[in-house]
Parts: structure tokens; C-alpha cells; sequence
């Protein structure tokens, strides 16, 4: 190996071999790798902390529905659906004007419609999208469903 060595490089090794650094400069030269060494340490573990703070925070944060949040607004077979079924079956019993479109509303297209009336709890009927500020949670609602051809209601009109 020291063949592979230019020859002033060998002598200087040689010449340096019995002297040491001050022990001073060596202690300085060692407080300045371990305060390196603590600074990196130190950001590392800010990083892993806040990833992980992110983790937890998105994995616990509570979920909110979101009402008709499927609803298309460029789907024209719901909106024609329930054009054609406030003009077809007008209910002045009515508490609302029109229909509402519930969650599954734009799954599928439509191909054809029809008006169920059913009864169901006041509390039923914000999972459908209807807001039931007026009607008690315990109360039986009659309402009308727009059910399309898969069975699916699409719609949900309120009634007296």
C-alpha cells in the first residue's frame, strides 16, 4: 500500500508519525462533531415527530357526512326525473317544494321513474339529505320516493 503512495506523502507521514494535535484543538474538533452530531439528531426527530403527529391527527379526525355529495349537477336525467315528477303528481300537501336528491342520487342513469309514498321517522330523514329542522326526530313523516329502475331512491319529497 505504500507503493500506491506519492513518495512526499510517505515522508510526511513518516515525519508526523510521533506527534500529536494540542489537546485543545482536539477537544474543540470533538465538541464540534458531537454538537453537529446532537443538532442532526435534533431535526431528525422534529421531522419523525410531526409526520407522525399528521398520522394521528388525519386518522382520528372525526369524519363528516357530507350531504348529496354524489349529486351531479350535469346529471340532466335526475334533474329532468324530477322536473317531470313535481309537474306529474303536484301534492299541495307538500312541505317542501320539490324534490331533494339524496346521496345515491347520480350512481346510474335513469332510465325510468316512479313516486312511492312511504312513511319513516322524522330522524330517517337527514341520512336521505333532507333538512328536518320542523319535525321531530320521533315523529312518523310521510314522504314521497323517487326510485329509479335499480330500486335505488334518487329523490325525496316530504309530505303532511
Amino acid at each position: 500500500m505504500k507503493d500506491d503512495r506519492p513518495i512526499w506523502l510517505t515522508s510526511l507521514a513518516e515525519a508526523d508519525r510521533g506527534t500529536d494535535a494540542p489537546d485543545s484543538i482536539e477537544a474543540r474538533l470533538q465538541g464540534a462533531l458531537r454538537r453537529r452530531r446532537v443538532i442532526h439528531t435534533v431535526k431528525r426527530s422534529g421531522a419523525v415527530g410531526i409526520v407522525a403527529a399528521l398520522a394521528v391527527s388525519l386518522w382520528l379526525a372525526p369524519k363528516k357526512p357530507v350531504l348529496n355529495e354524489g349529486l351531479d349537477p350535469a346529471d340532466d336525467s335526475l334533474l329532468d326525473a324530477i322536473s317531470e315528477a313535481t309537474l306529474l303528481a303536484p301534492d299541495d300537501d307538500s312541505i317542501g317544494e320539490d324534490f331533494v336528491p339524496t346521496k345515491l342520487a347520480s350512481e346510474q342513469p335513469l332510465e325510468s321513474v316512479r313516486i312511492v309514498r312511504v312513511s319513516l321517522p322524522g330522524g330517517a330523514l337527514t341520512r336521505y339529505g333532507v333538512p328536518a329542522s320542523e319535525i321531530s326526530a320521533n315523529a312518523e313523516v310521510t314522504a314521497d320516493l323517487l326510485v329509479g329502475q335499480d330500486g335505488i331512491a334518487r329523490a325525496i319529497r316530504v309530505v303532511k
